[in-house]
């Protein structure tokens, strides 16, 4: 990504976070490997915790917000990361990870909000 294009995107990136909750305000790298799936890791523990808690109403919106990142920022990040290093095993290992996260979340929620109605 060129410098201007990378700035526009690591501002989408910090909104994101924001949005979400998250403050991410010292980050020098917002669109670091780490720092998306820290962000992921961090999302998630709050999710289990909203439904451990019985409050399937935020656990269900911070679903929503992972499935949102993975399909706009962490995909598409991974896909050209794969695509620029095509050796690299740990890559196409977490590609394929979240590709699969993906695809459970997102069945998850047709759940929840089928049964949510």
């Amino acid at each position: 990504i060129r410098a201007p294009e990378r700035d526009l995107w690591d501002k989408v990136l910090m909104e994101f976070y924001r949005n979400a909750g998250y403050d991410y305000t010292d980050l020098s790298d917002p669109d670091s490997i780490d720092v998306m799936l820290n962000f992921m890791e961090i999302l998630t523990q709050d999710t289990v915790i909203d439904f451990e808690k019985y409050n399937t109403n935020s656990g269900i919106k911070k679903l929503l917000i992972q499935s949102r990142f993975i399909g706009s920022h962490l995909m598409p990040f991974l896909t050209s990361c794969v695509e620029k290093y095509p050796n690299s095993a740990y890559l196409k290992l977490v590609h394929t990870f979240i590709k699969e996260d993906m695809t459970l979340l997102n069945d998850c929620l047709r759940l929840l909000l089928k049964d949510n109605r």
